[in-house]
């Protein structure tokens, strides 16, 4: 009887893992960045940098760049939206979006917003030791959704990938041919020595950047960890756990007899940072057990607020010094 019981509690969590929908929506589309990063080192070669924060000197914070893709003869500082409903620009010089309610929404002039955070990066890497060839950096705007429609003033602009084109370079892509791509991605013959290229790649490497999440069966999160939420007990043994001194956090599989729902434990698995190497540590580490019903606390990128995650749900979190 007791086998039976137990074989149908497994079965109803197995059940329940299959058919409940993610834990975050379509807005979150660090997903889709990922995925937009991915393609354009497969189609154009290169290395893709993603959800960086550049300081900014004039404003004293630091600006988020959705994807900075670096090959020998361009740095592409490129933002990727999910964008529904109908894209226009304004009287102003902004954007306006309006969905299928007849709602508009202004937004701020994307190609102008990628080009000021172009001049920032350069600043940045100028400020690091690398002056940039003239023409040598781009900027270009990816809108990923097939329900997003803009209208000739915004589809005009050669900066502007909507969904018809970013489909027409995956396929010709896929079919071998590249020169549409480096049509689009490419507008200046140059081509950077070894040496710059592998500064570039060095700054781009150790540049600050968003925390990263990873859930079990969901694509990466990115955004800034916030703190974690639980009992007395397991938030006394998570006082070790400081932005300052673990870079990595990897949660092992929970001790058995957790799909019972009981007070079962998650092993954390912390990485010391290793300040040399601009990382974790591979020999420092610490181990945290916790409740299984602990939780992350965390701020996405593209959510209004901050959500909350059981902690053994997941996978990795990577923390941004």
């Amino acid at each position: 009887m007791w086998f039976a019981v137990i074989f149908g509690v497994l079965i109803y969590k197995l059940m329940k893992g299959i058919i409940t929908p993610k834990e975050f929506g379509p807005d979150w589309d660090s997903g889709t960045k990922i995925t937009v990063a991915k393609r354009l080192e497969k189609i154009y070669g290169g290395k893709a940098f993603h959800a960086l924060r550049i300081p900014d000197i004039a404003s004293g914070a630091r600006q988020s760049i959705d994807i900075v893709l670096l090959t020998r003869r361009e740095l592409s500082i490129i933002a990727v939206r999910n964008f529904s409903g109908i894209l226009d620009v304004g009287a102003d010089g902004g954007w306006t979006l309006k969905n299928s309610k007849g709602q508009s929404e202004k937004i701020p002039n994307l190609v102008e917003e990628t080009r000021g955070k172009a001049a920032i990066l350069e600043s940045y890497l100028e400020r690091r030791g690398v002056a940039l060839p003239a023409g040598f950096m781009s900027c270009k705007v990816i809108l990923t959704n097939h329900d997003c429609s803009p209208l000739l003033s915004v589809a005009l602009q050669p900066e502007v990938l909507f969904y018809d084109r970013w489909m027409q370079l995956n396929e010709e892509a896929h079919g071998g041919f590249r020169s549409w791509a480096k049509r689009i991605f490419s507008g200046m013959e140059l081509d950077t020595t070894d040496k710059i290229d592998k500064k570039i790649r060095f700054i781009l490497d150790t540049s600050p950047t968003w925390d990263r999440l990873e859930l079990k069966g969901n694509h990466p999160i990115f955004g800034e960890f916030l703190g974690f939420k639980g009992k007395k007990e397991a938030m006394d043994a998570l006082q070790v756990i400081k932005r300052s001194k673990v870079a990595k956090i990897a949660n092992y599989k929970p001790i058995m007899f957790d799909f019972l729902g009981g007070g079962s434990t998650v092993q954390l698995f912390c990485s010391s940072r290793d300040y040399r190497h601009e990382g974790p540590s591979q020999i420092d580490q610490l181990v945290v057990n916790v409740r299984t019903d602990t939780e992350v606390v965390f701020q996405p990128i593209d959510a209004k607020k901050a959500q909350q995650f059981k902690i053994k749900k997941l996978v990795s979190m990577s923390l941004s010094p």
